[in-house]
């Protein structure tokens, strides 16, 4: 045929001409041709319908090659070239539906793999937030909550006798409920600190995303804050009052997470300090893997473990049993995103003068080479409190860290114990980079 109706003007132009509705291509490049304006896959399509394969010159020649005689070998070739034709469209059709599906539907929903050093865990869409029975009450697990910017959002003013306010900056599985725990425990009074931001990147994302149409997007972190000092004003004096935010890669360089930053840096009245708080990514899989193991136990297994909890202790403890990382390329990738992502946070905080301490979770709590020495641990907390300006700076002891905590360890078995394949682990790592992880 010369021409068929409907068909843009991109695709009549020069000497291309769609090819007879019996060639077994017709069909594709027809599909293409219906849908090509809803889609947006222009481009693609003047790929797609190309001489040769769907299409004749336009010099009159289409019934002479109708009818010359073809061998045995041209026809297989045409064949092939149809199939491989065939398959290409297919691809670029789910293609399409994916471009169009993105465009008109927000949230499409899909499994999303990631870890917090590579953390994998399948997302949910929920904002899930630490709440509690009582204000003293710490929790043995987070529970799912409903969130919204709306909380944020309402007028709200300091009081002039305001606690210390503290962003605690924290990926899973390092330590922040406990850590918070100590903290403001021994700075005044035990609290509550809130994972306001999101506890995984898919939840993230929808805070960043309501924030973008929220009337505080250019002060949320301050609005979080006020409204968490109120909120802990009417249950009594502390020391510190705050929020956790998990800076996850993607979401961390959002402009309403950056904005959020800047909103803490140039506040002055009262003055925002962060505190970092980073744990050895090989231990964070490991966490990860044990408490995956945990919850697809006959019984669920809490999070975490109040002290004295030999129950939940030993739930934990078998299942860390047999637990494996990965290994060779996969393990060396994780531990590049690993280190990505605490270079973005630093980069962030520092180029923003936000003024903050980074701390080791192994140096806080005395594993890994630090297993045994307590003047260096209680060094690392004093040099907290003294960076926050509240709680003991001088003169703590572990037995009074220890004392304060509501929350045992899960494990207490050094590195080379918990990770069942940890010479695998360590020849990988051996001469690279991460081979300090092996001890840290």
């Amino acid at each position: 045929t010369s021409s068929r109706e409907g068909i843009p003007s991109p695709f009549r132009a020069g000497r291309l001409r769609i090819g007879p509705s019996s060639d077994p291509s017709f069909s594709l490049g027809r599909f293409f041709i219906g849908r090509h304006s809803t889609v947006g896959m222009h481009s693609i399509l003047c790929l797609a319908v190309r001489p040769g394969v769907v299409g004749f010159p336009d010099d009159g020649s289409a019934q002479k090659l109708a009818q010359k005689p073809t061998s045995a070998r041209q026809q297989q070739q045409r064949q092939r070239r149809r199939q491989l034709f065939r398959r290409f469209g297919a691809i670029f059709i789910v293609f399409a539906i994916i471009v169009y599906c993105s465009q008109r539907v927000r949230g499409l929903p899909y499994l999303y793999l990631y870890n917090t050093a590579f953390r994998e865990q399948a997302l949910v869409s929920e904002h899930v937030v630490r709440s509690f029975n009582s204000p003293t009450e710490m929790p043995s697990a987070t529970s799912v909550g409903n969130w919204s910017v709306g909380n944020w959002s309402q007028p709200c003013s300091f009081p002039p006798d305001s606690p210390r306010l503290v962003i605690l900056f924290a990926l899973g599985r390092s330590g922040s409920t406990s850590t918070w725990d100590v903290l403001s425990t021994l700075a005044g009074r035990r609290n509550a600190v809130r994972e306001e931001t999101g506890n995984n990147p898919q939840s993230s994302k929808e805070v960043m995303r309501e924030l973008e149409e929220s009337s505080v997007r250019a002060n949320w972190t301050m609005q979080v804050l006020c409204h968490a000092v109120r909120r802990e004003k009417s249950a009594g004096a502390a020391g510190i009052v705050g929020f956790q935010w998990k800076p996850f890669h993607a979401e961390w360089n959002h402009p309403c997470a950056v904005a959020g930053l800047k909103a803490v840096a140039t506040s002055r009245d009262p003055i925002v300090k962060g505190v970092y708080l980073r744990r050895n990514p090989l231990d964070v899989m490991a966490s990860d893997v044990r408490h995956r193991n945990s919850k697809n136990s006959e019984k669920k297994i809490s999070d975490h473990c109040k002290v004295g909890d030999a129950e939940c202790l030993g739930a934990h403890s078998k299942a860390a049993a047999g637990l494996n990382l990965s290994t060779g390329k996969d393990l060396l990738r994780r531990l590049k995103w690993s280190q990505t992502t605490v270079r973005g946070v630093r980069d962030r905080l520092s180029s923003l003068k936000i003024p903050y301490v980074e701390v080791a979770y192994e140096k806080l709590y005395g594993t890994g080479r630090y297993a045994g020495r307590d003047g260096e641990s209680t060094e690392e907390w004093m040099r907290v409190f003294r960076h926050l300006g509240v709680g003991p700076q001088k003169g703590l002891t572990m037995e009074t860290v220890r004392g304060a905590m509501t929350l045992a360890p899960t494990t207490k078995k050094s590195r080379n114990e918990t990770i069942h394949n940890f010479e695998a682990v360590a020849q990988t790592l051996t001469g690279t980079e991460y081979e300090h992880y092996l001890v840290d």
